[in-house]
């Protein structure tokens, strides 16, 4: 499952159903990836889209038709996402499958259970198409004489206007999603791993917390390019950083940090820290009991605040990169990390894909149990239906 908000750039922000090829061009850029056995729904306040989900589609049975149970099952699902959003009125719906259009389109069933849904819920579907074989089709075209019998052809799509101009804001929707792999060589990469090793049997220097993240913090003050150089050409620091991510207290406040520049000059105190004062252990305790429950509302959503974008994809690019230097548990808590950022990002399907990759191998891993309970709940950040606090997909990493 995928929701984002809409982005309210031009493109996006008016959809006629007279214009199928734009809109079907669109789908991809919004959701990051090309669909596969999936419904995407476009959802409108009058002409506007205020929101994108993706869900899995049921299977059928032997006889191409959905059973009643999993159709009406899917209904209830797709109703509870939308629930949460208001002013939704209408819908655009895309089903992806593998077979060409034909005479019978695929899901038909599926659709006509899920179109009276959400009748009853006040939002009118305004269009449906189908996607598969390297052909669409409209499932009831508004104007026959303008589809043939075996569809229209998807590469076509490449051609419009929608798909021009999300290209040429960076927008690379690939085939699935991202799985966590990066086969890019890292340089130096034995020493990185004794590196790693010796700081987890404690044979090389100890860190606190608040240097630990102070390196952490001075990454993610450039751009992601030279961060990664700079790793790539010092593999001390590489070890360091990798071996910092099996303290899960710091990866947590890493994200954390990464959305708000104000968090790391929060972080208490230890011995080892400069300004450390040892009869002063009251006031750090209570510094630190308020930065935890401030991390805590963050990660699960709650905090009302306007992530920090640009910091987080600072921090997706350097984890995407950190990949190949990572194994073991060090890359379960990265691919974790980066899940929980495709959670907030209103990605689940996506977010979905990291955790079963390899991400939260651990059960001690709370990252983890978050982002799954808050996916299978359905439950998704504050800010991801706000807007002004959004991620905005066009934005996202060519990787993600």
């Amino acid at each position: 499952m995928t929701r984002h908000p809409a982005s309210p750039e031009p493109t996006t922000d008016r959809l006629s159903v007279s214009d199928s090829p734009n809109v079907l061009a669109l789908v991809p850029h919004l959701l990051g990836f090309e669909p596969e056995r999936s419904l995407a729904l476009l959802l409108l306040s009058g002409r506007r889209l205020v929101a994108t989900l993706r869900v899995d589609l049921p299977r059928p049975q032997r006889d191409g038709m959905t059973s009643e149970a999993d159709c009406l099952d899917f209904s209830a699902r797709v109703g509870r996402l939308i629930d949460p959003l208001v002013d939704v009125d209408g819908a655009l719906l895309v089903a992806y499958g593998e077979s060409p259009p034909g005479r019978d389109l695929p899901h038909s069933d599926v659709l006509e259970h899920l179109g009276v849904s959400l009748a009853l819920a006040g939002v009118s579907v305004a269009g449906a198409w189908y996607v598969g074989g390297s052909r669409w089709l409209h499932y009831a075209c508004p104007r026959p004489t303008c589809c043939p019998a075996a569809g229209h052809s998807v590469d076509a799509l490449l051609g419009t206007e929608a798909n021009a101009e999300m290209t040429f804001r960076g927008s690379a929707p690939k085939v699935g999603v991202w799985d966590g792999t990066n086969t890019q060589p890292w340089p130096g990469l034995d020493d990185v791993r004794r590196g790693v090793r010796g700081h987890l049997d404690g044979s090389r220097s100890r860190y606190t917390l608040r240097q630990l993240l102070g390196r952490w913090e001075l990454l993610l003050q450039m751009p992601a390019a030279e961060a990664v150089a700079g790793l790539k050409a010092d593999p001390d620091l590489t070890a360091t950083l990798v071996a910092s991510l099996h303290r899960y207290q710091l990866r947590n406040m890493l994200v954390s940090m990464a959305a708000d520049a104000r968090g790391y000059a929060d972080i208490p105190r230890e011995e080892g820290d400069l300004g450390y004062d040892p009869d002063d252990i009251g006031s750090l305790m209570a510094d630190s009991h308020r930065l935890a429950e401030r991390a805590v509302r963050f990660i699960t959503g709650q905090a009302e605040v306007a992530p920090d974008w640009r910091r987080m994809d600072r921090l997706w690019d350097i984890g995407y990169a950190l990949v190949p230097a990572t194994e073991g548990r060090d890359r379960s808590s990265l691919l974790t990390m980066m899940a929980w950022m495709e959670w907030a990002r209103g990605r689940s399907t996506a977010s979905k894909a990291l955790l079963e990759c390899g991400g939260g191998v651990d059960r001690q891993d709370d990252l983890a149990l978050i982002a799954t309970t808050m996916m299978n709940r359905g439950e998704f950040a504050t800010w991801v239906q706000d807007r002004s606090r959004a991620w905005r997909p066009m934005e996202e990493h060519k990787a993600a």
